[in-house]
């Protein structure tokens, strides 16, 4: 990273000189551990004015901790965070003294500022007089990566969290044309992905964002495009489409180009498409993809968790399953879900289906 590219902002900000933080001073120096403190901006407490001086400037960050106390009747900036820098990991914080927010309550607060991860601290009765502490570090899929009473061990494990995340890639995403397509779209696949939605939402009884939660689906299109001279281009849902209820209409021509997801029409594909495409192209007996945010009994696992969308899960699968030839299997994708390649849908109807943990556990889990 360059200069100035990481933001830390702990500690109690108000019309005065606010207050610093043992919390974020412990968080700072975590950071510090892993990159030069030159790109490291640290606000440790302050006037409101210089807060607000920060946020207007939020865009140049690559990597955001927004853990500033502010009192409830001043503006707290990290709803609009993202709005102005789309591309930013955020990390966030809530008190929660008394468990008085759930697990769900924290990953839909996340959800609603689009944050990668949420550190929780909560005072609780110590063993003596007084009160202690307990952390937990939390991401959108519901995943522990650290729960105990050490802040310096929070913070080392959240920076760490935040390399891998920073190591991991991503491709955008391009519209090539805003012509919709024809789909051709198996009436069968089709009522398969509805009975999975289906089957997923009942599962996933605490999804706050079900469209998210419900994963994906991609299929090849058997004819292919008056508009393309190959078979290459893929059809995967749309972004935020409710699964229970989808109609070919909401699934997107996609084709990779480079390191790049051209679609075609107006609609986004899903997040997953790079990795799905991948996939596809990989293995040339596959024609249809399913990826929920479930686990099937009996499937291998993947050794690293992959959040949605980076194109490091592709290496995951193909390490586990090489054999070009392959298909008809499943994979479990640690901390995640599970994602199915087919070639019938035979196989698909046949799998079981079990919900993944909330929270599940990955603090043993190496990054």
């Amino acid at each position: 990273m360059t200069a100035a590219n990481l933001l830390i902002v702990t500690g109690t900000f108000d019309k005065d000189q606010g207050k610093a933080s043992y919390f974020g001073t412990n968080i700072y120096e975590a950071f510090k551990s892993a990159y030069d403190e030159d790109t490291i901006l640290f606000l440790n407490g302050g006037n409101l004015t210089s807060l607000d001086e920060t946020f207007q400037n939020i865009g140049q960050f690559k990597v955001i901790v927004w853990m500033p106390l502010i009192d409830n009747s001043e503006d707290k900036y990290l709803g609009d965070i993202k709005k102005k820098n789309t591309t930013a990991l955020l990390i966030q914080s809530k008190r929660n003294d008394s468990n008085k927010y759930t697990n769900f309550d924290l990953v839909k607060r996340m959800f609603a500022a689009h944050s990668n991860l949420c550190l929780e601290i909560s005072k609780v009765d110590g063993m003596t007089a007084g009160y202690t502490y307990n952390f937990k570090l939390l991401d959108p899929l519901g995943n522990i990566w650290y729960g105990g009473p050490f802040i310096k061990v929070a913070a080392d494990r959240m920076t760490q969290v935040v390399q891998r995340l920073l190591s991991m890639t991503r491709y955008p995403s391009r519209q090539v044309t805003d012509n919709d397509i024809d789909k051709d779209v198996d009436r069968h696949f089709l009522e398969a992905v509805k009975s999975y939605g289906w089957r997923f939402s009942t599962l996933i009884n605490h999804a706050i964002n079900k469209q998210r939660f419900l994963g994906n689906a991609s299929t090849r299109c058997m004819r292919g495009f008056p508009a393309q001279k190959n078979d290459n281009v893929i059809l995967v849902s749309k972004r935020n489409v409710e699964k229970e209820s989808i109609s070919a209409q909401e699934f997107v021509p996609v084709n990779l180009q480079g390191n790049e997801v051209c679609y075609y029409g107006d609609h986004k594909p899903s997040v997953d498409s790079a990795v799905q495409i991948m996939l596809f192209n990989y293995y040339p007996y596959v024609k249809y993809i399913i990826h929920g945010h479930t686990y099937i009994p009996g499937c291998i696992y993947t050794a690293k968790h992959v959040p949605c969308g980076y194109i490091e899960e592709f290496q995951e699968i193909t390490q586990l399953v090489p054999d070009q030839g392959s298909y008809n299997f499943s994979i479990n994708l640690v901390g995640h879900g599970c994602i199915i390649l087919a070639n019938d849908l035979d196989y698909i109807a046949g799998l079981p289906m079990v919900a993944r943990d909330f929270p599940e556990d990955l603090t043993k889990h190496q990054i």
